[in-house]
């Protein structure tokens, strides 16, 4: 896991080993901090008589992903948690004590917290991510001093730094959105200085083999935005690169991704594309359309006026899995 706790630190396993084993109830590693507990929103507050009884009552909730026992012998003493803290930093100091599993993660699902965390993906293994609150980070880009116009291989396994501007890798984001129903949220910051998301409620890519497909991607919701028709654009859409790509532009006689940059779900030559090449946005001459249609944009913010508005100078991509 990407916790990393402060020296008071215990395993909590051999007497929970053999009171569940006793008892006949599911059995789970916790690893506990003294004098610490997670101030997070309790998912159910029961009373314990100790730290093992508290345990226990975890083990048997559905959901319970971590606990914190107050030494005190009150009622409602043991808080039953249904995410885990992503870092000690969201500890406070206190006379309880706090314990969480140890369970290996799929994504970052019951991870709360931002910041980097390890999670085992079902058919591909290890992978450092970035996690967000429960969302887990896919892309993020927000200046033009990461180079995103990158080969089919790179955009395959990911660039750059998980904590900065990356890609995480289309590898990976095939086997994770390959574990079950997953939603999509891009958060998008214009050159004229304007917040926008869009949300897919369901988001699927294929495997290499189908050149990374887009599944599915229905629009549940968005903000600000003119129109939907644009987002939809990678639905079904192929990943292509520079090298590896078989959408083509007859009006510049080159690919999308050699006219536009960057590795994308390209359809047409999309005016939804997170990966263009990097606008100046004190470019304000709105009549240089060529100029604005191979940049980092959103068509959906202005619709086919594609202008300085449309233009993005930050995005994130977030995905997380539908409970």
């Amino acid at each position: 896991m990407g916790l990393h706790m402060p020296l008071p630190v215990f395993l909590f396993m051999t007497l929970l080993i053999q009171l569940t084993t006793q008892q006949k109830v599911k059995y789970a590693r916790f690893v506990g901090t003294k004098d610490a507990i997670f101030p997070s929103s309790a998912l159910k507050k029961v009373t314990a008589q100790s730290p093992v009884s508290c345990t226990l009552q975890c083990s048997q909730t559905k959901g319970c992903r971590s606990w914190n026992f107050y030494q005190t012998r009150t009622i409602e003493n043991c808080e039953l948690n249904s995410h885990k803290a992503l870092s000690n930093d969201l500890l406070v100091s206190h006379g309880g004590v706090y314990y969480q599993d140890i369970k290996e993660e799929m994504d970052c699902n019951d991870l709360y917290g931002a910041g980097v965390s390890t999670i085992k993906i079902t058919g591909f293994g290890i992978k450092e991510v970035y996690c967000d609150n429960g969302w887990l980070v896919e892309m993020r880009r927000y200046d033009s001093t990461a180079d995103f116009n990158r080969n089919w291989s790179q955009y395959k396994f990911g660039f750059g730094d998980p904590r900065q501007q990356f890609w995480m890798g289309n590898e990976a984001l095939h086997a994770i959105t390959k574990q079950g129903d997953y939603s999509l949220l891009i958060n998008m910051l214009s050159c004229n200085g304007n917040y926008y998301y869009a949300k897919w409620n369901l988001f699927k890519v294929k495997s290499e083999l189908m050149k990374y497909a887009v599944d599915n991607a229905l629009t549940i919701e968005s903000y600000n935005t003119t129109n939907t028709d644009g987002l939809l654009q990678i639905r079904g859409g192929n990943f292509g690169t520079f090298d590896n790509t078989d959408a083509y532009s007859p009006v510049s006689n080159k690919t999308c991704a050699e006219q536009n940059g960057g590795g994308w779900w390209f359809k047409s030559c999309t005016y939804f594309h997170l990966t263009g090449y990097y606008p100046d946005c004190n470019h304000t001459d709105t009549d240089d359309r060529l100029d604005t249609k191979s940049k980092m944009k959103s068509k959906a913010i202005t619709g086919n006026n594609c202008d300085i508005g449309c233009l993005l100078q930050a995005a994130t991509m977030k995905i997380r899995r539908n409970n």
